[in-house]
């Protein structure tokens, strides 16, 4: 699996479809999906103290993207369990951003991407 694989969703919360209410918004396209994928890896950087003391791990991050690709939010949602891995997890979003605008048919809402990125030293 790539280092970066975001996993899409509605930004609201989850709720049950009631009777009469619209349906939930489309996934994104793959090739919507591949640009995201793209941008994140092309400002990837292992961080120099964790390379140095040979740390790996995988921190999985959220973001919420606006209709204009601008990022609202971004959290770690599961630590790699190193500080300067999860630090750079969350760098890599704000390097990529603005990211590309949403597909027209997402448009209507914010657009969350759970996202694992892994640094492994053995990869390279």
């Amino acid at each position: 699996m790539p280092a970066t694989t975001p996993i899409a969703a509605p930004a609201g919360p989850s709720q049950p479809q009631a009777a009469g209410t619209p349906a939930a918004p489309p996934h994104p396209p793959a090739d919507y999906i591949g640009r995201i994928q793209a941008r994140l890896l092309a400002v990837k950087r292992y961080p120099a103290e964790a390379r140095a003391r040979g740390e790996e791990g995988t921190v999985l991050l959220r973001f919420v993207l606006a209709a204009d690709g601008e990022v609202l939010s971004a959290r770690v949602i599961r630590s790699s369990g190193v500080t300067s891995l999860d630090t750079e997890g969350l760098a890599m979003i704000a390097r990529a951003a603005p990211f590309p605008p949403l597909p027209d048919e997402l448009r209507a809402t914010p657009l969350a991407l759970a996202v694992p990125v892994t640094f492994s030293l053995r990869s390279r």
